[in-house]
């Protein structure tokens, strides 16, 4: 079929739904798409001649047609190629996509990533409007809440930055990135000004609306009743539109560099700041730093040393020290950022990781860039992290297999028994092997392919946690080749299962159930007293009916035994709760033996009578 062009784009407006559509039918047929435009019922919006050439493509595929079409690329390459084409959203789409190894095969995987590369830039002209309409509403903005505030309308970007480099230093699907000085408190400083795209949230509307009906097409299909894929399109709808909120972006920013403050005394690792006066929902000012890229910087530092006339081995094993240093402090962030803050960057890739050196510390200083994506994980998601981590750790298929099922969603006619037997050999793959040659991250890859295979959908916020954890492993790997994430991770593991543990058990809801425990114990003597003396006293009358007199017996019998058990229960796990507090003692994770004890002891009691009453009942 001849290259069919796709002369829809009206300027700059936003083409309509119907308008859209043929537009994105067009770019398929261009690249070979022919039978997902049929059967995704695009064929009515395109002209009429396409559509008979389409026709007669099909049923005579060695007509003239054909003679000037190019030679079919590789399906992953024309995969690539035909997002680029598509736009921002489906560019985006592509990037998020490239994280999702649970979904794509390897092959199709390294091709998308190449879609966060070598964005063509939107020229300044077209840019420089986004800037002065965005200072200029919130210029507005400001002054509606303080009557004092002076207006100061630009007309110019001039009228707003010192100075301003209209070349951009970064150019992505949704928007771009500039470096500039402004002058705040008479100092001047140097900053990095991101602007989103011209025009870029319609077309991100209008596309989703379209990929919401396609998808609506598609889950008619088995293969579409396999894969939730609505729901993908919704998680990918709210991915993007956070990212289009700068807003959200800076405050992701903050909240991030807060915690990371709290945990990092003296800023080993730690985020730009952000200029709130001169940020707004399309625009986005932070700090400038001067920095390397984490790859760039071990390669060129490297050969510098390498070069030396002396003291090589010195300068080599300082390089060593630094690296080690470097895994740590990264790994240390990240696990942090999951396991104890439930707040975490989400797309931490070597571009988004930046050293400066720091003289006072005699170390390099790991700057976190680009908080668009971010991920927030629910005690839930973490419970059952945690759980499943911890079962492969310890080999134990069967645990691991219950927590993935209990997380994501399989099939009906899954065959579970195969599922853990085949998640067994992953894991004991690694049986044998130094701690050090055990990859974490490849494991959690082989789990995630084997996932896909038995068509089990795991949720985003999963699949976001294995990624942040397999890139952190690999970026750590390269420092040191001695990186052992199953070590790094031990303490942070322990510290999360002792957080849950007290926030289930909190000081406050331990003193109120101890007060309430003693009360009832105090007064219970008291009122059976009071209970006794009315009794012999004649004002306690029963009205009886003698009937099965001996079951009532035995019902009363156990009765009191299952209250007086449930008081012993109440009483051992209040004490167990009390005696975390106790500062001396011996200590298993962090938890007194004492308090494991006891523990213990009120939850088989608990176990054996509950048993006692379904045995019953």
């Amino acid at each position: 079929m001849a290259k069919l062009k796709t002369p829809l784009t009206q300027g700059d407006e936003p083409l309509s739904g119907g308008q859209r559509r043929a537009e994105i039918a067009g770019i398929l047929l261009q690249n070979g798409w022919d039978v997902l435009v049929q059967r995704l019922g695009l064929l009515e919006f395109l002209p009429g001649g396409w559509r008979r050439n389409l026709l007669v493509s099909s049923v005579l595929p060695d007509s003239d047609l054909d003679s000037d079409k190019p030679p079919p690329l590789p399906v992953p390459q024309a995969m690539r190629q035909t997002l680029e084409q598509l736009g921002p959203t489906f560019v985006k789409l592509g990037q998020v996509l490239s994280t999702r190894a649970d979904l794509l095969p390897e092959d199709y995987i390294l091709e998308l990533k190449k879609l966060q590369q070598n964005v063509p830039p939107v020229p300044w002209a077209q840019m420089e409007p986004v800037l002065l309409e965005e200072w200029n509403a919130k210029q507005y903005l400001i002054a509606s809440g303080d009557p004092s505030h002076v207006i100061r309308k630009a007309e110019r970007v001039e009228d707003i930055f010192e100075s301003f480099n209209p070349v951009p230093i970064a150019a992505g699907s949704l928007g771009q990135a500039y470096r500039a000085r402004m002058r705040t408190g008479g100092d001047s400083k140097e900053v990095i000004v991101k602007l989103q795209r011209p025009g870029i949230l319609p077309v991100v509307d209008a596309d989703i609306r379209i990929l919401k009906d396609l998808v609506g097409l598609v889950e008619r299909t088995r293969w579409g009743k396999t894969y939730n894929f609505m729901d993908m399109v919704n998680e990918f709808a709210s991915v993007i539109r956070n990212e289009l909120d700068f807003f959200q972006e800076a405050s992701n920013t903050e909240t991030i560099g807060a915690n990371l403050r709290q945990f990092y005394k003296n800023n080993e690792v730690q985020t730009p700041q952000i200029y709130w006066e001169y940020s707004s929902l399309r625009m986005l000012t932070m700090e400038f730093i001067e920095g390397e890229n984490i790859e760039l910087f071990f390669t060129n530092r490297a050969e510098n040393l390498l070069s030396g006339p002396s003291s090589e081995e010195t300068e080599l094993s300082a390089l060593d020290r630094e690296r080690k240093y470097l895994s740590k402090i990264i790994t240390n962030s990240f696990l942090h950022q999951i396991f104890i803050d439930g707040f975490f960057h989400a797309d931490p890739h070597p571009g988004n990781l930046l050293l400066v050196f720091d003289p006072k510390q005699g170390h390099m200083r790991v700057v976190l860039l680009d908080f668009g994506m971010v991920g927030r994980v629910d005690p839930r998601s973490r419970t059952i992290l945690i759980d499943f981590l911890l079962a492969i750790i310890k080999f134990d298929s069967r645990r691991a297999t219950d927590r993935i099922m209990e997380f994501g969603k399989a099939p009906a006619d899954i065959n579970r028994h195969q599922f853990a037997q085949d998640l067994d050999h992953i894991l004991r793959s690694t049986l044998g092997r130094p701690l050090r040659e055990v990859q974490v991250g490849k494991i959690l890859q082989d789990i995630l392919d084997m996932t896909m295979r038995y068509r089990i959908q795991l949720p985003g916020i999963f699949i976001t946690l294995l990624r942040v954890l397999i890139t952190t492993e690999g970026i750590c790997r390269q420092l040191d080749r001695d990186y052992i994430l199953i070590q790094a991770a031990e303490p942070f593991v322990v510290q999360a299962i002792k957080n849950q543990f007290l926030q289930t058990f909190t000081l406050r809801d331990m003193a109120r159930v101890g007060l309430e425990l003693s009360s009832l114990l105090t007064a219970l003597p008291r009122q059976l007293d009071d209970f006794l003396v009315n009794l012999n006293s004649g004002r306690v009358q029963f009205i009886t009916e003698h009937r099965n007199l001996e079951g009532l017996e035995r019902a009363l019998r156990v009765l009191g035994n299952r209250i007086a058990a449930g008081l012993l229960v109440c009483g051992l796990s209040v004490s167990s709760a009390i005696s975390l507090a106790l500062p001396a003692g011996p200590k298993l994770f962090g938890i007194p033996l004492i308090s494991m004890g006891l523990f213990t002891l009120s939850t088989l009691l608990g176990m054996w009578l509950l048993n006692g009453i379904n045995r019953r009942e």
